[in-house]
């Protein structure tokens, strides 16, 4: 069965495509969708109504994929002729991009949703909360200068709580990748090309956060002072490989020990990174392509085979000519990604995600 896969962009009642190319993306990491339309030439009513600021509408066929704003329009003479190109986001962007200024500026005991239904009010968004999660009270203090998107994060992450949008601009509070997306990537029926990236750079054996914290008058290093010190492995590495970090001056023991284990094992958790490319921008149900979704992906060649499940951490539909057609990129994670603080266990031998067929 075929599905209309048009791309339109849809301001006040006119619809405008017929794109040289077109790029949409959403991405857990960005929160913000986005998207980028380039063309030839622009009518006069197109020129008058297509301007920075504009509210408008992206739609895939019948399907919405955001409701936001153009950014930048912009324009360049060649030997082509006049060419256009327009990008924007969705209705978070003030969200990502402004600074907040609620008074009183802290609060002594909220709750996470509670600071989000203050903070989406300041920016005139929608919120809903996406299944269970514990969301216990706790201070708040916001930062000077910081963002609405930052200042959200800071909290919702310690609680393991991800802050994304859905197509209509809506704040959503909830865990990473609950729901499984419908169809499976498979190497050989719908992936036209699979990346994989192991990389172990940025991992340690054993992470130390340590410091000096001041007790009492003197000098931090005098005994009246009292020493922080916490530390998490990750045994997969190699014993020489040691990371220390300064804690800050209000830190606990406790703290330090969070710091630690997040530092092990969000590194453990993004070291593998893959990415899958499909053709279309539809499953084979009908539905587009998602993001925050888990996948069964079955990658199986001469030379290697990856049986997994991944996260879908972005989604990229992009349409480059008719030469080229519709294509959507997913970006693929770990499902621990995006869990802040969890202990780190040693995988069982063979277990790896891939198998080298050599």
């Amino acid at each position: 069965m075929s599905y209309d896969e048009t791309i339109k962009l849809v301001i006040g009642n006119t619809s405008f495509y017929g794109w040289k190319t077109a790029t949409l993306k959403r991405s857990i990491e960005a929160c913000c969708g986005s998207f980028e339309f380039t063309l030839l030439t622009m009518n006069e009513l197109q020129k008058a109504i297509i301007v920075q600021g504009a509210p408008c509408n992206i739609l895939i066929g019948k399907d919405s994929f955001l409701e936001g704003y153009i950014d930048q329009v912009s324009g360049t003479v060649g030997t082509e002729g006049l060419f256009f190109k327009i990008t924007g986001r969705d209705k978070t962007e003030d969200f990502v991009d402004g600074s907040i200024d609620i008074p009183p500026y802290s609060w002594k005991s909220i709750t996470v949703f509670t600071l989000a239904s203050k903070i989406c009010k300041y920016f005139g968004l929608s919120l809903k909360k996406s299944g269970t999660f514990i969301d216990e009270k706790t201070s708040v203090l916001l930062e000077t200068g910081e963002t609405g998107f930052e200042a959200l994060s800071r909290y919702a992450r310690a609680r393991n709580i991800l802050v994304t949008t859905n197509n209509h601009g809506t704040i959503i509070l909830g865990h990473p990748g609950v729901d499984k997306i419908n169809d499976p990537l498979v190497y050989g029926k719908n992936v036209l090309r699979y990346n994989f990236d192991y990389n172990g750079r940025e991992r340690f054996h054993k992470y130390i956060v340590k410091s000096t914290k001041k007790s009492g008058s003197g000098n931090p290093w005098t005994k009246n002072s009292l020493s922080v010190n916490a530390s998490a492995l990750d045994e997969e590495i190699r014993t020489p490989r040691v990371k220390i970090f300064t804690a800050s001056g209000s830190d606990t023991i406790s703290t330090a020990r969070e710091r630690a284990t997040w530092e092990a094992s969000s590194r453990a958790s993004r070291s593998e990174s893959h990415s899958a490319i499909v053709s279309g921008f539809r499953q084979s149900n009908g539905n587009l392509w998602e993001y925050n979704k888990l996948v069964d992906i079955s990658i199986k060649s001469e030379f290697i085979e990856i049986v997994t499940e991944m996260l879908i951490s972005s989604v990229t539909f992009s349409y480059t000519g008719e030469g080229e057609g519709r294509k959507t990129s997913l970006e693929l994670r770990r499902k621990d990604s995006y869990t802040e603080m969890k202990p780190l266990v040693k995988k069982k031998k063979g277990k790896a995600g891939i198998n080298w067929k050599l």
